[in-house]
């Protein structure tokens, strides 16, 4: 309703403003005139109602846009005229020689201190002031303090889920080529000329990641580290000791294999950099690391640019001649 009654008065300022009623009423009624006279009436009349050569070659589009002119002009100057009757009735309905508020209240406190120095002596010192200067004494006692703005701890982005699926004992063959570098690849037992290969397969549950390398740490029955362990261990299907995990994906790294002499080793990627006339370049290459046969449990870590990427796991280890026992331990 409001909205309603702001535009009603805005309407009535154009209708009270003179001139801009006159110009428009005789801007509209001389144009439709002329196009009346120009469209309907003969040739005798137009030139018998001709009015001057200029208005006569006026095109019917020319009244129409003074005509939208005149308008835009008759609301700008109405606008005006609403702003400044509105101002003038705020000053108007204002009371004159109206006190400060804040010089309101700080009478209103002397005063109340009088009455309780003047009736110190009575139990109800205050029974000369109003509640409302009780109120006000109250609130002015009590200091401004500056609003508490609570601390947000920062969110940590989210870490990849890698999940160990399991161990297991599989045959593998291996693929050189010429680069140094092997590729192990999973066969049937029967197709011969096999090597007997523990791994450990990881899957991504929720976030992938990529350039995860895996950290291998033997340990014999009295839970003492055998040698310095393997800093890239290969993975199944690749060459590379890097392998990206998308969601959904799983990789199997290589823990442990026995060699054809009955040796146990697990072979590991080995970065370098070699020079040469024009320059150097990262040399990768396959190696084999030799494991003690005390081994008794392997711990797995993977890492991403040596910040672990998942909590490590420990698989027991039992070797007993071509065969490998091996369990994944419960956390």
């Amino acid at each position: 309703m409001d909205w309603f009654v702001r535009r009603k008065r805005y309407l009535a300022e154009i209708r009270a403003h003179p001139a801009a009623v006159i110009a428009l009423a005789a801007w509209g009624l001389f144009g439709s005139f002329t196009v009346f006279r120009d469209n309907f009436l003969s040739r005798h009349w137009q030139e018998k109602l001709s009015v001057s050569p200029v208005i006569d070659k006026m095109a019917w589009y020319w009244w129409v846009i003074g005509f939208l002119c005149l308008a835009l002009i008759t609301l700008f100057e109405a606008g005006f005229r609403v702003a400044k009757n509105a101002a003038v009735m705020r000053v108007s309905d204002s009371p004159p020689n109206s006190p400060d508020p804040s010089a309101k209240q700080s009478q209103t406190t002397r005063n109340v201190g009088k009455a309780s120095v003047s009736n110190s002596g009575n139990s109800s010192s205050f029974s000369q002031c109003s509640p409302t200067q009780i109120v006000n004494l109250n609130l002015n006692s009590v200091p401004n303090r500056a609003p508490v703005t609570p601390t947000r701890k920062p969110v940590e982005p989210p870490k990849p889920n890698l999940v160990c699926l399991k161990s297991r004992v599989i045959q593998t063959r291996f693929y050189p080529n010429e680069s140094g570098r092997v590729e192990f690849v999973e066969v049937d037992k029967r197709s011969g000329d096999t090597t007997t290969t523990l791994i450990a397969c990881f899957r991504s549950e929720s976030i992938g990641t990529d350039d995860v390398r895996a950290h291998l740490i033997y340990r014999d029955k009295d839970n003492e580290e055998i040698g310095n362990g393997v800093a890239r261990a290969c993975w199944l299907n690749t060459e590379w000791d890097l392998v990206e995990f998308n969601v959904g994906d799983a990789h199997c790294v290589i823990l442990l294999m026995i060699g054809k002499d009955g040796g146990l080793f697990v072979p590991s990627i080995k970065r370098g950099t070699k020079t040469y006339e024009l320059g150097s370049y990262e040399a990768v290459s396959t190696n084999a690391y030799s494991v003690d046969g005390s081994v008794s449990s392997i711990e797995v870590q993977l890492l991403r640019e040596s910040v672990r990427v998942t909590r490590p796991v420990i698989i027991d280890v039992a070797v007993d001649g071509d065969q490998i026992i091996a369990s994944k331990r419960i956390d």
